[in-house]
């Protein structure tokens, strides 16, 4: 786990961290937290900031999820990272969470380029429009992710991606748009990195 890494932080290289690692598809690999959340605590903002180094220089992408509560060490990581994708669905305590989160990024001094809202589950018919969203956190929603609830309950109770389980869901296509974007802003030269992780 991340926590074991931390640990044995002045090991630390390339080998050892793809060593640590869940290779969940041939170029994906998973860096789990440790079943137990209190080893956490014992991570220090230096130690993630040297993993996430070392990970930054063996690899296309690094994503880190963070809980919603920002310690130390997810400042830092959030500090590293070149963009930051909070992910939301549209009720009211999800959109007063975002917005409180929202505030304190600018506290922090992240750049609006820095801040991509997600919304999840998204129902264009909902109760709350996207547009009045947008009002309320004084932002352009970056991506929408259609719902599809019983399909990602059967992927994630199956242990099954979705592009996997449910090639044709919207939820898939909308995931598959996404990488695809994120590949073209990174002007990455190959374009076939997304075909690959699906496989």
């Amino acid at each position: 786990s991340v926590t074991d890494v931390a640990r044995a932080i002045d090991r630390l290289d390339a080998k050892f961290l793809a060593s640590s690692m869940v290779r969940v598809a041939p170029n994906y690999s998973l860096l789990p937290a440790p079943e137990d959340p209190e080893a956490t605590l014992d991570i220090t903002p230096d130690q993630i900031e040297r993993i996430l180094d070392v990970a930054a220089a063996s690899y296309d992408f690094v994503i880190v999820d963070v809980e919603r509560m920002l310690d130390a060490v997810a400042v830092k990581a959030l500090d590293k990272a070149d963009v930051i994708f909070p992910v939301m669905e549209m009720m009211v305590p999800f959109i007063r969470d975002a917005k409180r989160l929202l505030r304190t990024f600018h506290a922090l001094g992240y750049s609006e380029q820095k801040i991509r809202v997600i919304v999840n589950r998204y129902e264009k018919r909902g109760e709350v429009r996207l547009a009045d969203l947008e009002k309320t956190l004084g932002v352009k929603t970056f991506r929408t992710i259609p719902n599809s609830f019983s399909d990602v309950a059967e992927s994630i109770n199956f242990g099954v991606s979705i592009l996997k389980a449910h090639p044709r869901s919207s939820v898939s296509r909308a995931l598959q748009d996404l990488a695809a974007d994120l590949a073209e802003q990174h002007e990455l030269t190959d374009s076939g990195w997304v075909q690959r992780l699906e496989r």
